[in-house]
């Protein structure tokens, strides 16, 4: 899932947004370990989450938990096969109150779970899902550490590169400043992360940033050097890679000192006008990177927010979308994995693993994926059926792969006329092998896919082992595949595209490279981002 679809909200449209928030930073949840008290009328996926019910960021918390509440209420009233019990437990936004708590949650029998809400939490939780092979789809986690090296760990919220470079590409593309000051939160991995990617399209961008100044825990009240230095430098528009606690202060803090640049921030600033004695007007004119807007005169979205404020007495924020957005993302999946309570939680892990790594998703924050990299680098290959499936809805009606036995018989798999039309990239290198490359190998004939790093290994044959008589054995290759048009890849591999090489140093630390690190991963993100323009 991992969308980086958004809306920029700016100007009169946010404030109008904002301004319909009138309540205080009540959540209307006084419990703080909170499972559902809605009844399924049979048989139940049990799914568990954690996140910040109480302190500072309970609104996040709590959001995620009320939006995931009123999906559930309305699927286990409709009856049908895909019911839920859902059990949300509080964390307070700390990773070793996260890592407990979830552990409570295995406890209860949780079958499917909603990750953590704050990053730092759902990089804790996440290293436990994987381990117990328990699928994880966070509404709001937004750090690449939640999903890197996961493959049971998904994202329905902005990626925190992703929002670094999209605040910076609508910067420069409506010119919105020129002379940039970023104030960010250094330990804070969602502030850093976002910090990073910023600074990074900013420089490709020619954008002049002329102040960057720091925070941290314990000096987040008094930002007057901060903003200072920025007032000094003739900023004209500053950056808020944060959340809204912090963001409310630099808004009063800059007024009183006279000082009225732009201000353009993310997702974390939904929510600043509950902050107490925030004075809202300060919100005028400042513009964020947001999914959900409360506003949108979409059908789907007036549904939603009246239930939200007749249940809850407030208008929901993006985090209470996404938690809805997560609810029947699951419920999609299960239907099309025709999946059962009584599955156990690694069975389902692998059934929806298939699912979320292929399917779209419409939602009320962002109409499915809008591109789409596939990483098959370092992949010893697989299964063909398995494979080919994946593949079935990202090509046309055709071939995908022919396996051709020593007698000559063949055994053709093919692709149906439903097709997912997506930008896509696919990374491979030299230890890309097998099914891997004819994976890649199928998308690239189709000319459904631009091919991204380093030439594959050339391992076009399957082998069967013989046992002898003598206790020994002999492995012989038996049948050979074929890609699409053809053409067999056996000791030739295929070549990518793009050509792109990691040193020796980035190789031999493959595994932890991360997304900023990978400019392999760094080249597909740009290539399918110039497709999708």
């Amino acid at each position: 899932m991992k969308k980086t679809l958004s809306m920029l909200l700016a100007g009169a449209m946010l404030a109008a947004a904002l301004t319909g928030c009138g309540s205080s930073a009540s959540t209307g949840s006084d419990n703080a370990d909170s499972s559902t008290d809605s009844s399924a009328s049979g048989a139940a996926f049990k799914l568990g989450g954690t996140g910040p019910l109480t302190g500072a960021n309970a609104i996040y918390g709590n959001a995620c938990k009320n939006g995931a509440q009123i999906a559930v209420d309305e699927i286990n009233a409709e009856g049908g096969d895909i019911q839920f019990e859902l059990n949300y437990q509080d964390d307070e936004g700390d990773a070793e109150k996260a890592v407990n708590a979830y552990n409570t949650l295995k406890d209860w029998g949780m079958q499917l779970s909603l990750g953590s809400v704050t990053s730092k939490p759902c990089e804790a939780t996440a290293a436990e899902t994987y381990s117990d092979r328990i699928f994880a789809l966070t509404p709001s986690a937004s750090s690449t550490g939640t999903t890197e090296g996961k493959d049971n760990m998904f994202q329905m919220c902005f990626i925190d590169p992703a929002q670094g470079t999209l605040a910076a590409d609508k910067i420069a593309e409506k010119k919105l400043g020129t002379k940039i000051a970023i104030i960010w939160k250094n330990d804070d991995v969602y502030s850093k992360g976002i910090y990073q990617t910023f600074t990074e399209k900013a420089k490709e961008l020619k954008l002049d940033i002329v102040s960057e100044t720091t925070f941290a825990d314990g000096n987040d009240t008094d930002f007057s050097v901060q903003i200072t230095d920025a007032k000094d430098k003739g900023a004209d528009l500053i950056f808020l890679p944060m959340y809204y606690q912090p963001a409310s202060l630099i808004l009063a803090q800059a007024s009183s000192m006279g000082y009225e640049p732009k201000f353009f921030g993310v997702d974390g600033m939904d929510g600043i006008l509950t902050q107490e004695g925030f004075d809202k007007k300060l919100a005028e004119g400042v513009m964020l990177l947001t999914p959900f807007n409360a506003d949108s005169k979409d059908e789907k979205t007036q549904a939603f927010v009246k239930k939200y404020q007749d249940k809850f007495g407030e208008v929901p924020n993006q985090f209470a979308a996404d938690g809805y957005d997560c609810i029947y993302a699951y419920k999609q999946a299960l239907e099309a994995a025709k999946a059962t309570p009584d599955m156990s939680a690694s069975d389902l892990c692998d059934a929806m693993i298939k699912q979320f790594s292929s399917m779209t998703f419409d939602g009320l924050t962002g109409e499915g994926m809008t591109s789409l990299v596939i990483d098959v680098r370092h992949n010893g290959g697989g299964k063909v059926k398995e494979m080919s499936e994946i593949l079935d809805p990202l090509l046309p009606e055709g071939t995908i792969m022919t396996l051709r036995e020593k007698d000559g018989h063949e055994t053709v798999y093919s692709s149906d006329a439903d097709m997912i039309d997506l930008p896509i990239a696919v990374l491979i290198d030299d230890q890309s092998i097998s099914a891997a490359e004819f994976f890649a190998a199928a998308l690239q004939e189709y000319d459904r896919a631009t091919l991204v790093g380093t030439h594959t290994t050339g391992k076009g044959r399957a082998q069967r082992t013989y046992a002898l008589s003598d206790g020994s054995a002999v492995n012989l290759s038996v049948e050979e595949y074929f890609t699409p048009k053809g053409k067999s890849l056996a000791d030739t591999g295929i070549a990518p595209d793009i050509e792109t090489a990691l040193t020796d140093e980035q190789t031999a630390n493959f595994y932890f490279l991360g997304t900023d690190g990978d400019p392999q991963l760094q080249r597909a993100l740009s290539e399918v981002q110039s497709l999708k323009n």
